[in-house]
């Protein structure tokens, strides 16, 4: 689950693209379910739509502790990726505005190629119009 709340700090838009494709790559690539807690600073969902996955939710800050905050401690995931991609928690909440994808790709060549991540020439472009399609 990404999270953008009030309590956490985000950065601005493209900050936030770059924690939201992220952690979407590491739930592909660790075989999770992916979801967006996004309600700062307008819910995320009044701005942008789901297009191929429902990744609406709300209220994760309460119930969910941080499982991995990227922001403090970019260089930890960078060091050792398989903590996060390899972990056995039932739910990882992110809060980054970090760019994860090329160290996840590269610690999870196997899955990146079969879900077709590792030849795609525009990752990034692909995650978001796997992600979204705007509001109406």
């Amino acid at each position: 689950i990404y999270t953008c709340t009030s309590m956490t700090f985000c950065g601005g838009h493209g900050d936030r693209l770059n924690g939201m494709l992220g952690a979407a790559a590491v739930a592909l690539l660790s075989g999770r379910h992916f979801f967006i807690d996004s309600q700062r600073p307008v819910p995320l969902a009044l701005v942008l739509r789901p297009a191929n996955l429902d990744w609406r939710l709300s209220g994760t800050l309460a119930a969910l502790p941080p499982s991995f905050n990227l922001n403090d401690d970019l260089a930890s995931f960078e060091a050792d990726p398989r903590r996060v991609l390899d972990s056995q928690a039932g739910v990882l909440r992110f809060v980054s505005n970090q760019r994860l994808t090329a160290v996840a790709l590269t610690a999870a060549p196997q899955q990146a190629e079969a879900l077709g991540l590792a030849s795609q020439p525009k990752l990034h472009a692909h995650l978001f119009h796997m992600l979204f399609r705007p509001s109406a």
